[in-house]
């Protein structure tokens, strides 16, 4: 019985997440109508067609004849790991000295009304909390 309940929650909560995300397209679909909006999404969309989907050239070639890495390029690829998992420890260490808040718990006031008075558990309430806050990222402007 509560697995069922759970696979129910778990149903239910990637409905929500699907139908919130479908609708959240439309309405950026629907601002496109705007120049602004317009002029936005295209400056957008070279962006990602001049840096990921144009086909690159070779580096560190040019005419067929191979360049030289500069000393200094050399030297961050036989240490640039080493600082980088560094960085990425005093990053960790910062965190845990002075943790910021978070919201992966709170539940919006649609969720409290909705959810709190619901026949689940907070398992299930957890569970699609978690579910919501995974995939789609929730604005703090609406």
């Amino acid at each position: 019985m509560k697995r069922l309940a759970l696979t129910s929650m778990v149903g239910a909560s990637l409905y929500i997440l699907v139908r919130s995300t479908r609708n959240r397209i439309a309405v950026r679909l629907r601002r496109l109508r705007e120049p602004r909006y317009l002029f936005g999404a295209l400056i957008g969309a070279a962006y990602l067609y001049f840096a990921i989907l144009r086909p690159r050239r070779a580096v560190g070639r040019r005419r067929g004849r191979e360049v030289p890495i500069p000393e200094r390029m050399a030297l961050l690829g036989q240490y640039g790991p080493s600082l980088a998992g560094a960085a990425v420890l005093l990053m960790a260490g910062f965190a845990w000295i002075f943790p910021g808040t978070s919201s992966l718990l709170s539940f919006t006031e649609a969720e409290t009304d909705f959810l709190f008075p619901a026949p689940v558990s907070r398992r299930q309430l957890l569970i699609h909390r978690v579910i919501r806050c995974q995939i789609v990222s929730r604005s703090s402007s609406r």
